[in-house]
């Protein structure tokens, strides 16, 4: 049998056994023993994650700035995203309540989930969204909304009563 200890390894501490005899297969020695603490530990940390489940609802805001986010990445996994699409994200995430800072934070967190090869869907990416606070309050644009809309309304209604005059008085 041959001696396996000298060929090289694309992974340092692994040794890399000869293809010729089926009966070979590789087994951890000694030498990995921090490799496989670290496959333990990351098995773990997944395990976590997945029996917490997802800490954020579909309806969060930061949720659906992922969802739009991972829809506007372009390149595959080199997960590229155009700048006029980012601003677009950060206006509209702006509009809903969160700051720009908040909004590339998000935006990064799907980026990152994408270059790695995971789904930037996946409960361990919406998981990481946790480290973006939540939206305290209402923006200031939702807050003067129904102030527009019953703006809006009460100058349609002057503006009817005003043609109903003059249609009564005209006759």
């Amino acid at each position: 049998m041959r001696d396996t200890t000298n060929i090289p390894s694309a992974t340092p501490g692994v040794r890399r056994l000869p293809r010729s005899d089926p009966r070979l297969r590789l087994a951890a020695s000694e030498g990995d023993r921090p490799l496989d603490e670290v496959l333990a530990r990351r098995a773990v940390e997944e395990e976590n994650r997945r029996a917490a489940g997802p800490s954020i609802s579909p309806t969060d805001l930061r949720h659906a700035l992922a969802e739009r986010a991972s829809a506007a990445l372009e390149g595959g996994r080199a997960a590229l995203l155009r700048a006029e699409r980012r601003r677009w994200l950060i206006d509209d995430a702006a509009r809903r309540g969160l700051s720009p800072f908040e909004a590339n934070l998000v935006i990064a967190i799907v980026q990152d989930a994408a270059r790695r090869g995971e789904d930037p869907r996946s409960g361990a990416t919406i998981g990481r969204l946790g480290a973006v606070p939540p939206r305290a309050g209402a923006p200031v644009g939702e807050r003067w909304f129904w102030v527009r809309v019953w703006l809006a309304s009460a100058a349609l209604a002057a503006l009817l009563l005003n043609a109903m005059i003059g249609w009564v008085t005209a006759v």
